[in-house]
């Protein structure tokens, strides 16, 4: 996923979290964020480690995945998957294993967001359990699910903007952008 889109990304999923969402990245991944926020924001280049600080408090710092970097996981990441990138799909192996030990796996889907499907071996992936989204199909997926709640969750993401503040239709576009279609329209007919 582009950085300049995880913010807004990031707003959406918020109101899902708390029962039926939990996101999870990796050290890798924040070190990657970090590295590439000065390039991205040019405007703020030293307000990365602020913005990231806002996505670990809204987690209740419960978003790291740790011992990925194991055989255990590292040996099941499909070939095709870049080497930059193996560390992504070995964590969500690692996040499947463990909902499958639950009681009810059932319940549990482990997916991987990201704009760079390229690198992930969508294909392979998938056969292993794990399903990778674009930033946009992932948002669709949602809207499609629960529609009203979605709209909600974008409203609310939307007037929480202040610096700058978004209008419906510069939204709108950022999410086109994303190819975030079916939920970009069902803005458009709210």
């Amino acid at each position: 996923m582009r950085l300049t889109s995880f913010a807004t990304f990031r707003r959406i999923v918020r109101p899902y979290e708390r029962k039926t969402l939990f996101l999870h990245w990796t050290k890798d991944v924040e070190q990657e964020f970090l590295r590439n926020w000065p390039s991205v924001h040019t405007a703020r280049p030293l307000a990365g480690a602020k913005r990231l600080a806002s996505f670990q408090r809204a987690t209740r710092n419960g978003h790291i995945i740790a011992g990925h970097h194991k055989t255990t996981y590292t040996s099941r990441v499909p070939a095709r998957v870049h080497q930059n990138d193996k560390h992504l799909i070995a964590a969500a192996l690692m996040m499947l294993d463990s909902c499958r030990a639950e009681k009810s796996p059932c319940h549990h889907k482990v997916f991987v967001v990201s704009d760079n499907t390229k690198h992930l071996a969508v294909k392979e992936t998938a056969q292993l359990g794990v399903n990778v989204y674009t930033a946009g199909h992932f948002l669709n997926q949602l809207f499609n699910l629960e529609p009203n709640r979605c709209l909600r969750a974008i409203e609310r993401s939307r007037s929480d903007l202040k610096s700058p503040p978004y209008t419906k239709q510069q939204f709108i576009a950022a999410l086109r952008i994303h190819k975030a279609d079916a939920l970009a329209n069902g803005i458009l007919l709210n």
